[in-house]
């Protein structure tokens, strides 16, 4: 049977990885040696990994490589995954022995988070109005603040205004009494902003109440 694989290259996107490594020193004395990658998606510890969806697609295919290269997509961002490159020939299923293989680990780059969901009410005043929400479904990294776009129900969302948190709760203040504001959401990761969240309405306290 094959020694394993040496010497692998990756080349890390955001949710898409390049290996490519060089052939087996020792080839069995055989010239039909295939490759078949193994992936696992992993804790952010590394303490437990498990066997990657079957969305994850291999191109040209994840089992019988003829070629010393493949590109994984649909993977996670921000995720650590180990790929095992096993190397197989024609008389590997007869040997006592499991395919000689080279692992390495990856972590894919951040990328910018996906939507925020929601967003709460917490508390309004006559001139400000308190909301918060949760983090985006997918992350894609370390959140690093929120940026919060707003206007009056009746203006054009041109007219915004822009506040900023490092928290996902924010307070806007110096608004207007008993007035509607539009409000949106997104969130940073180093990779950018994600998209803003749908837009919702909330309103500021009358003089009286």
């Amino acid at each position: 049977v094959p020694s394993g694989p040496r010497n692998v290259i990756s080349i890390v996107n955001e949710t898409s990885i390049t290996l490519e490594w060089h052939p087996p020193r020792e080839t069995g004395g055989r010239d039909d040696v295939t490759y078949n990658i193994i992936c696992k998606k992993c804790r952010s510890d590394r303490r437990s990994c498990s066997r990657c969806d079957d969305n994850v697609d291999f191109v040209p295919r994840q089992m019988g490589l003829t070629d010393t290269r493949v590109f994984i997509s649909n993977l996670w961002a921000h995720t650590p995954y180990t790929f095992e490159i096993q190397a197989v020939n024609g008389v590997t299923n007869k040997s006592p022995f499991p395919p000689q293989h080279v692992s390495v680990n990856i972590t894919t780059n951040q990328a910018a988070p996906s939507t925020v969901p929601i967003m709460h009410q917490v508390r309004a005043t006559m001139k400000s109005i308190t909301i918060s929400w949760p983090q985006p479904e997918q992350p894609n990294g370390i959140i690093l603040d929120y940026e919060i776009r707003y206007y009056e129900k009746d203006q054009n969302e041109f007219n915004s205004s822009i506040a900023r948190s490092q928290t996902n709760t924010a307070s806007i203040e110096g608004l207007k009494p008993g007035v509607v504001y539009v409000v949106q959401v997104r969130a940073r990761t180093v990779a950018g902003y994600g998209k803003y969240s749908g837009k919702m309405c909330f309103q500021t306290l009358t003089d009286g109440k």
